[in-house]
């Protein structure tokens, strides 16, 4: 499963009293064995950590497991930032701690923290990855705020394709589902619920932007700014055997 665009939360907390973490005396480096909330030991390696790193300020962009997620905000001085997703275009204030090769992000209360070893970083670029070998990739696109971040989120992309369902068949459909591909593009699936499963009724993958791209079902192009005359002839959607899996994407809303 995709971890949902959780703003992350990086927490210096490994270097404090109790983390588990012992210092050599020496340099001032730090050998910490993370522990669970639990007390057992986690999975990680020994990890030595070198002074923390403040990732630079502005607007970077987040790809999660492959599927672009959105953008963080990166405050001055490693003072965190905040999130702003492509689902919905808002998300959360973070806070973080990076080093030579640990990161640790926490999210609030609720999503919890997330710990990382550093695969790469340039400066420009952070590589991380998970204790289950889940990778995580920032990448600098510019300085700003998330005032300076506009797009069309997946849930107004999957409204306007109901819209244009609704041009094409006379009705919207209740269901709604969408997916970030990893190229940028999003997927819309239109289905409805039923005993034996969900049954897809409208697919359509466009540009966020100029919401131009492709019925998935009949293989025709389209933009879901310019939905066809009614009366023009358009491909019957009676709705395709049902599938549990049509409303198993990243969210599913229903439509007036």
């Amino acid at each position: 499963m995709k971890k949902l665009f959780s703003v992350l939360i990086i927490s210096a907390s490994l270097l404090c009293t109790g983390c588990g973490g012992s210092s050599d005396g020496t340099d001032g480096t730090v050998s910490t064995y993370p522990t669970r909330s639990d007390g057992s030991p986690d999975i990680y390696p020994e990890i030595i950590l070198k002074g923390d790193i403040a990732l630079k300020a502005g607007i970077w962009s987040v790809i999660d497991e492959d599927e672009p997620i959105g953008f963080y905000v990166m405050k001055e001085n490693g003072e965190g930032g905040e999130s702003v997703t492509y689902q919905t275009g808002t998300g959360e204030e973070f806070t973080y701690a990076l080093y030579e090769n640990e990161a640790e992000f926490h999210y609030g209360d609720d999503l919890g923290t997330r710990k990382y070893t550093v695969e790469s970083y340039d400066g420009n670029k952070l590589v991380l990855k998970d204790n289950h070998d889940d990778i995580t990739e920032l990448t600098f696109v510019k300085e700003g705020t998330a005032a300076d971040i506009s797009f069309r989120t997946n849930e107004e992309v999957g409204a306007l394709a109901n819209e244009y369902y609704k041009a094409v068949s006379g009705s919207k459909v209740p269901g709604v589902s969408t997916v970030t591909n990893p190229d940028g593009t999003v997927t819309v699936r239109l289905f409805k619920s039923t005993s034996e499963g969900a049954v897809t009724y409208g697919k359509y993958t466009v540009d966020r932007e100029t919401l131009v791209g492709k019925d998935d079902m009949h293989g025709l192009e389209l933009c879901l700014l310019e939905p066809p005359v009614i009366g023009e002839s358009q491909p019957s959607d009676s709705g395709q055997a049902a599938d549990g899996s049509a409303a198993a994407s990243d969210t599913a809303s229903s439509a007036e």
